[in-house]
């Protein structure tokens, strides 16, 4: 099973208890009656782990497949003059006013469940200052969120499927997308930013310790 390495700007939903707490309930509500897993030793519908739930500001760099997780010693350590620089930007531009970040939507693909995540408009322009601001390789850094012209939303995904689905499980995960879109509508999940963090992420959120520094916003 690929999976791959990311050195992201993020915000790790953990740190805001109501979010989390209504993610979880979002999890639980989503696959009611689905056999999942935590672990991905099996292919199944996969549930991403609460404790490194996040959404990704700026991907810095090109994905890097791996195979175990001790490889992000070395990922970390190949990397560590980048990761001062970056630090060095989020600090210098971290002071920002409105704060707010809104959980209004929710998205189902052939592949996985994501809550989207829309920023203010400072937490945004923080984004494509960092961007700007660090350079890496030809087509990173580059701000995460969608659409790509002029990001305005940021995906937190929470469930993984590794397996096609049969058209009955479509229809009840259809079903229930649209129900809690329409929770969302009427009470969008609002919060704000508390922190940064730089992370050493992978596709499946695998990572237990992702996080490689955190930044107070």
């Amino acid at each position: 099973m690929k999976n791959n390495l990311h050195l992201t700007l993020s915000h790790i939903i953990k740190n805001q208890d109501s979010a989390i707490g209504l993610v979880e309930i979002f999890q639980k509500q989503m696959l009611l009656g689905f056999n999942t897993e935590t672990r991905l030793v099996n292919r199944t519908i996969y549930k991403y782990p609460l404790g490194t739930i996040h959404h990704s500001l700026v991907d810095f760099l090109p994905a890097v497949e791996f195979n175990r997780l001790t490889e992000t010693v070395f990922f970390e350590s190949k990397h560590k003059n980048l990761i001062n620089n970056i630090s060095k930007e989020v600090e210098n531009n971290a002071d920002i006013e409105n704060k707010t970040i809104i959980i209004k939507s929710v998205y189902k693909d052939e592949k996985s469940i994501a809550l989207e995540a829309y920023p203010s408009q400072d937490i945004l322009n923080l984004a494509s200052k960092i961007a700007n601001n660090v350079e890496t390789e030809v087509g990173f850094p580059k701000v995460k969120g969608f659409p790509l012209k002029k990001p305005e939303k940021f995906a937190i995904n929470i469930v993984r499927f590794f397996r096609e689905l049969g058209g009955t499980e479509n229809q009840i995960l259809d079903e229930r997308i649209k129900e809690l879109n329409q929770q969302l509508a009427n009470e969008p999940i609002n919060f704000e930013l508390k922190n940064l963090s730089l992370v050493i992420s992978d596709d499946y959120l695998s990572n237990p310790n992702p996080e490689v520094v955190k930044f107070n916003i």
